[in-house]
């Protein structure tokens, strides 16, 4: 999270003196500078929101898989347990 806020720090203020050097006028300046945040904003909750919907998927997946194997073969899930315990 602090490397994430950095990030946007920094962006923003590359953009945002960018800008300024470029002797553009102040309400551009101002223009880019949120354009910049939000795009920051959005692309950060857009990324996590796949991350954790991929996560759950996973987790779902996993649990069909492992529900199967002890339906299928309980021989072999009780040595996995074992062996992980």
């Amino acid at each position: 999270m602090i490397f994430g806020g950095l990030d946007g720090i920094l962006t923003s203020f590359a953009i945002v003196a960018g800008a300024a050097g470029g002797s553009l006028s102040t309400g551009v300046v101002l223009v880019l500078g949120f354009s910049n945040i939000f795009a920051d904003a959005l692309s950060m909750g857009v990324g996590e929101f796949l991350s954790s919907k991929a996560e759950n998927e996973w987790i779902i997946s996993e649990r069909k898989r492992e529900a199967w194997e002890m339906e299928n073969y309980p021989e072999g899930e009780i040595n996995e347990m074992i062996d992980i315990y």
